[in-house]
């Protein structure tokens, strides 16, 4: 069987400077390299995917799984290393890649296609069927500002099945979907693994990287760990997290997380209360330009260290997104986080941590399950969060 894409010792670099002064003048002086660091997000790593396979890659936040997809998908560039491609490459990476905010959803689909290289006779053709399949409604006259996050999935996984790639690469984005456009998504990946075209698939969901993938590749610090068939592989990875569950510790020199509190002292919510988290965190390296916090919210399965592979990811949100400013001095520090109104279902919720530089770009440090609360909720409903509804005739 021959090959779809041929990675050979690919390693991915980035620059971290301590401060915009410093980078800006690494720009004018090129030779003084007092002024930053590196940062390896991938090492040396090689592996073929075969024509018409469905390729898993896991791994914790920060393991290098999004760089190796943007690499694949030519949106970011390799250090070094060779990358061989056969046929057309369609990508769905972070939500809004790829789309302008400010045009509707029909006209993001003529840009978006356009971007994969696909002229205006052609999308006229697959036009109905890529809005047939997002199934939308009548937002798709509406501007995508307007869209959730589920909305932006649909529509950007709609675009890319149907402008007929050989190759298609799809990050984390179809978690923010609901279940049952998930399983439309995952129809269609059978469907083209039968017309032996090959999918590459980043994914939490340690389940559907087992029930749908061949072959799977563990990510850790930017290294393939473990190589080969994705029930072995995702076996091994979810052993892996037991044990660092059972007490390993961080050996990353940026920052620590100290403890995360719930400020309302206690651990059992209603529908419809907030809940505030007070994170502590020691800065261990204060030459850090921009740093973020990413907050990962999810549904256990059970119970927050069991059966993580089963747990549904309900939101995340970041700092440098949200235009927030994270103290970051020598030694402890100290933020606030409100999550307001939670319209959840009952069940044990936990909350992953994530600090990043250089604009969420590299991960400094990743911390599964640093604070789980239950909520009770009286009101019924499918799904796991509620929306607020109005009944009118």
């Amino acid at each position: 069987m021959s090959y779809a894409i041929r990675v050979k010792n690919i390693s991915k670099k980035y620059k971290i400077y301590n401060s915009e002064k410093n980078r800006l003048g690494q720009i004018i002086n090129p030779f003084n390299k007092n002024t930053q660091k590196e940062f390896i997000a991938l090492n040396n790593i090689s592996f073929d995917v075969n024509e018409g396979e469905i390729l898993g890659i896991i791994g914790s936040n920060g393991s290098g799984k999004s760089t190796l997809l943007k690499i694949l998908a030519g949106v970011c560039f390799k250090t070094s290393g060779e990358l061989f491609i056969k046929g057309k490459v369609a990508s769905i990476l972070e939500l809004g890649t790829g789309f302008n905010n400010e045009l509707t959803g029909i006209e993001n689909i003529y840009l978006n296609a356009s971007i994969m290289g696909i002229g205006k006779e052609e999308i006229n053709k697959i036009k109905d069927d890529i809005i047939n399949f997002a199934d939308i409604g009548e937002f798709i006259n509406y501007p995508i500002k307007t869209y959730s996050s589920g909305m932006y999935a649909r529509l950007a996984f709609a675009v890319a099945i149907h402008v007929n790639p050989d190759i298609l690469i799809v990050d984390e984005i179809l978690s923010v979907g609901d279940i049952e456009f998930q399983n439309k998504c995952m129809d269609k990946f059978k469907e083209f693994k039968s017309l032996g075209k090959t999918i590459i698939y980043v994914s939490h969901g340690l389940d559907a990287v087992q029930n749908y993938c061949e072959k799977a590749i563990w990510l850790e610090k930017g290294e393939i760990k473990e190589i080969g068939s994705a029930i072995e592989v995702v076996e091994k990875y979810y052993k892996n997290i037991l044990e660092l569950d059972n007490g390993a510790e961080s050996k990353n020199c940026f920052v620590k997380l100290s403890d995360v509190l719930i400020c309302e002292k206690k651990n059992v919510y209603q529908y419809n209360d907030s809940i505030t988290f007070n994170i502590k965190y020691e800065v261990l390296d204060e030459d850090i330009s921009t740093p973020g916090i990413t907050v990962e919210m999810k549904r256990a399965y059970t119970k927050p260290c069991e059966f993580r592979h089963m747990d549904q990811f309900i939101c995340s949100i970041n700092s440098n997104v949200d235009d927030f400013l994270i103290p970051w001095n020598l030694g402890e520090n100290n933020i606030k986080l409100t999550f307001k109104n939670l319209m959840l279902k009952d069940g044990v919720y936990y909350i992953n941590i994530i600090f990043s530089e250089s604009q969420n770009l590299i991960s400094l440090e990743s911390i599964e399950n640093a604070m789980s609360f239950t909520i009770n909720s009286e009101r019924k409903s499918s799904g796991f969060v509620f929306l607020k509804e109005e009944w009118r005739v």
